[in-house]
């Protein structure tokens, strides 16, 4: 089975994970060293490099090759890697915008455990879920921090409203906590963690991608893994994912849920880019107080 306390917790350095891993085990079978010596033979072996088997049935599918080139050709990453000025100032509105959606995500993450799969004796995957929602609530003021220290927006700057194509996600989001199974509120996330990822690298490696920009150093670098820069591979986050479909694909028990994941990939990504072509629309302010 895969970590699953850390599949989603991106602020650990990857130089980290296995003594952050280790002292998780180490306290949860404090008193079953065989169990902690099991647990932790499996952790390091799923720290080898994912096979990506479900997340390319749905990537390489040819129904789904139209959203897939959408979302790695998008307007604001080519041209804001580019450093293009325009690009530049929409990703500024983009990142607002993503601040609004990550704080939409933590709500998200919360109903989704609601749809764990659990016996009366096996609360395992359970917990862990309980465990990842409260870890989420950090994200969303990491990403603020980010953006005011980094990216060069004033607190004045998030006084807008969400734009109709955060607003959709929200709510795509949202709607689905409540109608899909657990399994495919994973695949709902491939587009903001892998593909993200995979968007990153390509980037990270092309020849025309400035390296002295606001969104070099805060969304390309943070979605690729540089341990080794001449060989830049996806996250960790993002290969965690990869391996928890692999592993849980046994929740995929119909062709229903299958054809759900289909539309809810297509969906996620045309989304992921409706979002991203936000940032060159014109904000709205949020209203003054009073009735």
């Amino acid at each position: 089975m895969s970590d699953l306390k850390s599949l989603f917790d991106t602020r650990h350095p990857r130089g980290n994970l296995v003594s952050d891993t280790l002292s998780d085990i180490t306290a949860k079978y404090a008193k079953d060293g065989h169990k902690a010596g099991t647990a932790l033979v499996a952790t390091l072996k799923n720290d080898e490099e994912p096979q990506d088997i479900e997340i390319k049935k749905l990537w390489d599918n040819p129904r789904n090759q139209d959203v897939v080139k959408a979302f790695m050709t998008n307007r604001l990453c080519i041209e804001a890697a580019a450093g293009k000025k325009e690009a530049l100032e929409a990703y500024k509105k983009y990142a607002v915008q993503d601040y609004f959606y990550l704080v939409d995500w933590v709500q998200f993450r919360a109903l989704r455990a609601v749809t764990v799969p659990r016996g009366d004796f096996n609360l395992d995957d359970f917990n862990t879920e309980l465990e990842s929602v409260a870890n989420a609530t950090g994200y969303p003021g990491d990403w603020l921090k980010t953006c005011l220290e980094e990216i060069g927006l004033s607190k004045k700057d998030f006084e807008v409203e969400r734009t109709i194509a955060e607003l959709a996600y929200s709510q795509y989001l949202q709607n689905n906590a409540h109608s899909s199974t657990w399994y495919n509120l994973h695949v709902i996330l491939i587009g903001c963690y892998w593909a993200w990822s995979k968007l990153a690298v390509e980037l990270y490696k092309d020849k025309n991608t400035q390296t002295d920009t606001i969104f070099y150093k805060t969304w390309i670098l943070p979605n690729v893994d540089c341990t080794d820069p001449k060989n830049p591979t996806l996250t960790s986050s993002a290969k965690k994912l990869s391996k928890f479909l692999d592993e849980h694909v046994k929740y995929m028990t119909s062709t229903l849920s299958n054809e759900d994941a289909q539309a809810l990939f297509r969906a996620t990504f045309r989304l992921e880019v409706g979002l991203f072509d936000s940032g060159f629309d014109k904000v709205t302010p949020k209203p003054p107080p009073g009735p």
